[in-house]
């Protein structure tokens, strides 16, 4: 069974719900991150998704089949797994499965404009999705990725280190993260690399550590030739973002469950696709930009996955 850590309820009609800013407390403590320096913000208003694997969404993370290859990821310090260099939102996985987005919405709060506008026309929470990757036209090689897989550049740990952190960066021209209504995208974000961390609370397993992914603060935008309810939603959210801070952030902490994973083969890559729960977040721009603190030995560092357990109070 999958447990939300931030303690969501899962929403079965259209009336839109919000949850107290006290349910959204965050686990884990970031004292532990010993070279990424960028942090999540205060949310001043959050979306709460859920990507289901089971339900056809969720997210990919991948690597090449060749361990020669330079992107077949690496073995990190935590473990002998090969950590996955490549990530991507299940809609747009190099093993297609007829996705259409990442994650679906499950509650929101401190979000008055979007909550009166899904109300008054009567829209579900699910019609709004979230998703990201490599943009129309690209290839699955065009999403997140490590780069060069280079420790202390791309990921960072020592030996004996209970936690591994990497950031997953791609070419804004080629990658993108979006929310939809229904099918359409209606709101786009704008780039930020992804920041990964992975603790080893329970040794020698995937399964039961607490693993967290966020990104800096950035701008939303309304996608262009909106009309009718898409357009409507993306004032309403926009409106929000405004009154909140102006800024938007991604934040996702979870632990995996046997549940949350599947594992596939197709196009020369292997393929993990796991369950998640993503929080955007309204924030304020704070003024310093993250940075990345110190440098690293020289041997195999970590990747993460981004899964907590999920369960859902109401069903």
């Amino acid at each position: 069974m999958r447990t939300f850590l931030i303690g969501l309820l899962g929403l079965a009609s259209a009336t839109v719900l919000t949850i107290p800013q006290a349910a959204q407390a965050q686990t884990f403590d970031f004292d532990r991150l010993e070279f990424i320096e960028s942090r999540p913000l205060p949310a001043n208003g959050s979306l709460f998704f859920f990507g289901d694997q089971n339900q056809n969404e969720g997210y990919a993370a991948y690597s090449n089949l060749d361990r020669n290859a330079p992107d077949a990821g690496h073995v990190g310090f935590r473990s002998d797994l090969n950590n996955r260099y490549y990530v991507t939102g299940r809609e747009n996985s190099p093993d297609p499965t007829g996705a259409t987005r990442s994650a679906t919405l499950e509650s929101l709060a401190n979000f008055p404009n979007l909550m009166n506008y899904l109300n008054n026309n009567g829209i579900p929470l699910s019609d709004i999705g979230y998703g990201f990757g490599q943009k129309p036209g690209f290839s699955v090689t065009q999403s997140l990725n490590l780069g060069a897989d280079v420790l202390g550049q791309d990921w960072f740990g020592r030996p004996g280190s209970p936690v591994e952190e990497s950031i997953y960066r791609a070419r804004p021209e080629s990658f993108e993260r979006y929310l939809t209504y229904q099918t359409t995208k209606i709101i786009k974000f704008g780039y930020s690399d992804t920041f990964f961390a992975s603790a080893d609370d329970n040794p020698d397993s995937v399964f039961g550590n607490p693993n967290i992914f966020f990104s800096n603060p950035v701008s939303p935008s309304k996608a262009p030739g909106l009309e009718g309810l898409g357009s409507g939603i993306a004032d309403a959210f926009l409106q929000d973002v405004v009154a909140g801070g102006g800024k938007i952030q991604e934040f996702s902490e979870d632990i995996l469950d046997p549940e949350d994973l599947a594992v596939s083969v197709n196009g020369g890559f292997e393929i993990y696709t796991f369950s998640f729960p993503i929080e955007i977040r309204i924030v304020r721009e704070v003024p310093e930009s993250s940075s990345i603190l110190g440098l690293m030995f020289l041997a195999g560092g970590g990747v993460v996955t981004q899964i907590k357990r999920h369960k859902r109070s109401v069903r």
